[in-house]
């Protein structure tokens, strides 16, 4: 559990914690054409406010969370990839893995396992529009799980997520999906308050 807060200084408290399972289900149109549905589950919610913030879709609900004094105003958000239900069109299993960072998805200038979404030309948030946004960060653990730091003060603007799913033994075939996040804002005590965005 990390400590660092937005400004840098170390003030003693823990971030908050979010973790979830992401589970693909392959759709064959042609060896291809793969896409895919994905279903979400949070695992971990630290401290208990943080529990029920995702949803089915991996979007991620950062409203109404109470002060807590023991936590600051960063989240981590852990996601793991679970493959089970991944399988072909004779029902053998299929691998898959968090795609790394020099992989490309063939269209567009997305490349790797996961990056923040900015606007298209009609002001809709687009997994293809990758940005940098201050004080976050998206970092691979490893081939099934991924790490979102969201150091962001309070009052930051809403951002959403994508990340890439490869199939390893599929010419590395990648998969773009891209759930939905919401931003962060303080009022009077409470911690955060703030509607949905959709990537």
């Amino acid at each position: 559990m990390t400590t660092e807060t937005e400004t840098g200084a170390d003030t003693g408290l823990n971030d908050r914690q979010i973790a979830m399972i992401c589970m693909p289900v392959l759709v064959w149109n042609s060896a291809n054409d793969i896409g895919a549905t994905f279903s979400f589950t949070q695992t971990i919610g630290m401290p208990a406010a943080m529990n029920g913030r995702v949803g089915s879709d991996g979007s991620i609900d950062l409203t109404n969370m109470p002060a807590d004094p023991a936590y600051n105003d960063n989240i981590d958000v852990t996601i793991m990839l679970d493959t089970s239900r991944m399988v072909d069109q004779n029902g053998n299993p299929v691998a898959g893995r968090w795609a790394q960072a020099g992989e490309y998805s063939g269209t567009g200038p997305v490349t790797g396992f996961g990056w923040f979404c900015g606007t298209d030309a009609n002001g809709n948030y687009s997994a293809s529009v990758p940005i940098t946004i201050p004080n976050m960060s998206f970092l691979r653990m490893g081939d099934t799980e991924l790490m979102i730091n969201d150091d962001t003060p309070d009052n930051a603007p809403a951002y959403a997520y994508a990340m890439g799913l490869v199939l390893p033994n599929n010419g590395d075939y990648y998969i773009t999906l891209d759930p939905r996040i919401t931003s962060k804002t303080k009022v009077g005590t409470g911690f955060m308050l703030d509607g949905k965005t959709s990537c």
